[in-house]
C-alpha cells in the first residue's frame, strides 16, 4: 500500500503477525488504523510519513516498534503502547511533532537512538521501571519536553539523551 495517496482506513486483521517495511509509506491521507491483538511487529518504515494519523494504538502483543515505523507522521496526537512491547526502535517516532505524551510501558527494555528526537509539542514523558537504556538523542530536541523522571532500573543512558531539550 506504498504511497496509495487515497487510503483513508486500514483494518489490521487478528491473522496478521507482521506489517512490513514501507506497508504503508508515505499514505498521506491515511487518518484511522485499526491494528489487532496478535500483531507480532511493525517493521521498519512501516507508516512513515502517514502526516494525516492522528492516534495509534498499539497491540499488546507487538513485541517490536520498528526503525522509523512512525517517523515524520506529524499530525500523531495520540499513541498508546501496551505492556508486552519490548523495544522502540531507531527514530521510530521521529519528528512526530504533534505528539503531547508518551507512556513507556514496563516491558519495553530499550528505547533506541534517535526515537523520539524533534517531537517538538512533547512535554510528558512517562519512563517506567523495566526500562534499562536510553539511546543516543532518544529524546534530543523535545523543546517542550519539562520533567522527566529515569527509573533505577536504567543502567545506560547514552550522550545527546536530552540535547537541545530548552524547555
Amino acid at each position: 500500500f506504498c504511497e496509495c495517496s487515497s487510503l483513508e482506513f486500514i483494518s489490521i486483521p487478528s491473522t496478521v503477525k507482521i506489517i512490513g517495511e514501507h506497508s504503508f509509506y508515505h499514505c498521506t491521507r491515511l487518518i484511522d488504523v485499526e491494528l489487532s491483538e496478535g500483531l507480532e511487529r511493525i517493521d521498519q518504515f512501516a507508516f512513515r510519513e502517514c502526516r494525516s494519523l492522528e492516534i495509534i494504538s498499539i497491540p499488546s502483543t507487538v513485541k517490536v516498534i520498528g526503525i522509523e515505523a512512525f517517523d515524520r507522521c506529524t499530525r500523531l496526537v495520540h499513541v498508546e503502547l501496551r505492556e508486552g512491547l519490548e523495544s522502540i526502535d531507531e527514530a521510530a517516532f521521529c519528528e512526530c511533532t504533534s505528539l503531547e505524551r508518551i507512556s513507556i510501558p514496563s516491558t519495553v527494555k530499550v528505547i533506541d537512538k534517535f526515537a523520539f528526537i524533534s517531537c517538538t509539542q512533547l512535554l510528558h514523558v512517562e519512563l517506567r521501571e523495566g526500562l534499562e537504556s536510553i539511546g543516543e538523542a532518544a529524546f534530543g530536541k523535545c523543546t517542550s519536553l519539562e520533567i522527566i523522571t529515569i527509573p533505577s532500573t536504567v543502567h545506560c543512558i547514552y550522550k545527546d539523551v536530552f540535547r537541545n531539550c530548552s524547555s
